[in-house]
């Protein structure tokens, strides 16, 4: 029995086993210490895998961290959103790269620079990630793992396809904002790369804030609030990023801070929160529909799996299902960075079977309750706890709907 512990210590962390290929066990840490989508080593998820698995801290064969740069924290905090970041260091790092992004962003040398200062200001990760698991005790040997291809290898492993294209779109992690790839049971290539600063997904931030809610955390409701007007901005947004050739394009070569300074200056004094909202919705679907719709066409596939936050869009989703290249689509349904921990674990079962076919079949997922129960003594206990009143009913659905 091969036991691997995927874990993911950024934004929405959380963790994950597998037991023989089979997602056994999957907890974020938000879900037990209560904070939103909180950022840092999930302490409690980890435990609480372990728990659910039915594994001893040194059963743990492997363990696979999702993402090669990262923050490290030793212990999870409030995630409270990309622009009301708390870390001194982010902060400097995002108003420095806002600031050269128009005038030095297209040049590769200047991208692979800032990436370098960037994995200098997160050095302390490895070290602290081997303190925390020691604590744990746990000492299998640890990998780290890109965050695209956790991405892509969660929503391929668990969706069950024999070959399939594996694309994940999301705002940007270790330089990437998407990966394709081509999978099936002999392997999988690399198709295309879209680099962080060519990020839709960010656009799609700079509209949360710029409406008034929490950029990386309320981007659903921005999902919402386009039913309620008209994308009379679209053309403002196709100047700044745009598909081209099966690629997406950061035109404007905004980033952070300046992308929302150059958003309020280009925008009418009087514009709606509305009509952003349905603008930046049009056009996200128009350009990754088209950007899918090219690889499907290139790679000759016609099942696709999706991951990565962007795709936590349904609206987007449903564009890409009608796609007539498409005859399937697996959403992995932790699409956003908290699926990461589930990922980097299939990046290892994957490089360790030797058929990869067999990995594909066996990994399917069946369903999503892979979390901690609650039975009705508890629910009870914890309403008697909090003082308000309750009823219990046989027929809780009826009286609910």
């Amino acid at each position: 029995m091969t036991i691997i512990l995927g874990i993911t210590d950024g934004d929405d962390g959380g963790a994950a086993v597998l037991r023989d290929g089979r997602l056994v066990a999957a907890v974020n840490e938000e879900r037990l210490n209560r904070l939103k989508m909180s950022i840092g080593f999930p302490r409690f998820a980890v435990r609480e895998v372990l728990r659910l698995a039915g594994v001893d801290p040194g059963d743990v064969d492997r363990v696979a961290m999702a993402a090669k740069t990262e923050i490290y924290q030793s212990v999870a905090r409030p995630n409270k959103g990309w622009f009301q970041e708390a870390s001194a260091v982010a902060r400097v790092r995002n108003e420095i790269s806002s600031a050269l992004a128009r005038p030095l962003g297209r040049f590769d040398v200047a991208r692979n620079a800032y990436r370098s200062l960037k994995r200098l200001t997160m050095g302390r990760r490895r070290a602290g990630v081997r303190r925390v698991l020691h604590d744990l005790g746990i000492s299998a040997p640890i990998s780290y793992h890109d965050h695209h291809q956790c991405h892509a290898f969660a929503a391929f492993h668990a969706a069950g396809y024999n070959d399939a294209l594996s694309i994940s779109v999301d705002g940007g992690g270790d330089g990437s904002s998407s990966h394709i790839y081509s999978m099936n049971g002999q392997g999988d290539e690399l198709l295309n790369r879209i680099d962080s600063f060519d990020s839709i997904g960010n656009y799609y931030a700079y509209v949360t804030h710029l409406c008034g809610y929490r950029a990386s955390i309320h981007e659903g409701k921005i999902t919402g609030l386009a039913a309620s007007g008209q994308p009379i901005y679209q053309g403002l947004f196709r100047s700044l990023i745009t598909y081209e050739d099966g690629q997406i394009r950061n035109r404007a070569r905004l980033y952070h801070r300046a992308a929302i300074s150059a958003l309020r200056q280009m925008l009418p004094a009087d514009w709606e929160h509305a009509d952003l909202a349905a603008s930046i919705q049009a056009h996200l679907e128009d350009v990754v529909t088209r950007y899918v719709q090219y690889w499907l066409r290139r790679s000759g596939r016609s099942k696709i799996c999706l991951s990565g936050g962007v795709f936590s869009n349904v609206l987007l989703n449903q564009r890409v299902a009608d796609l007539p290249e498409c005859e399937s689509v697996f959403v992995f349904p932790a699409m956003g960075d908290g699926g990461l921990a589930a990922g980097a674990a299939a990046s290892v079962w994957r490089a360790l079977t030797a058929s990869h076919a067999e990995s594909a079949a066996d990994g399917a997922l069946r369903h999503v309750y892979l979390g901690p129960p609650f039975s009705d003594a508890e629910i009870e206990a914890a309403l008697r706890a909090s003082g308000e009143p309750y009823r219990q009913y046989d027929d809780i659905e009826g009286i609910v709907a």
